[in-house]
């Protein structure tokens, strides 16, 4: 039960949901993301860390023939489909409000 409650923590959280929403477009670099979300770079982080620990979100490194390595994040399977899922519930929402 304590789960479920931590679990909704996680997923309600306004800036968690648009980093996901970002990654599910693409956008897969910290420093981007924090760019786009108007937030701290360490604020970016400790959201990542936290989806990453839920299984959301898959790290990988990059490296570029010149440069250093960059860690980049993209949606995992799990990740894919509670976007889809979350996308589904305002769908849902937006037309049981538009209908009264």
């Amino acid at each position: 039960m304590d789960d479920d409650f931590a679990l909704l923590k996680v997923i309600a959280s306004a800036s968690r949901h648009r980093i996901l929403n970002l990654l599910a477009k693409g956008v897969d670099h910290p420093e981007d993301l924090a760019g786009r979300l108007g937030l701290r770079r360490q604020s970016v982080d400790k959201h990542l860390l936290e989806l990453y620990g839920w299984g959301f979100i898959d790290r990988s490194a990059i490296f570029p023939a010149d440069g250093r390595p960059r860690i980049v994040y993209r949606l995992s399977d799990r990740g894919k489909v509670l976007v889809g899922q979350v996308d589904t519930l305002v769908q849902y929402y937006l037309l049981g409000v538009l209908a009264y």
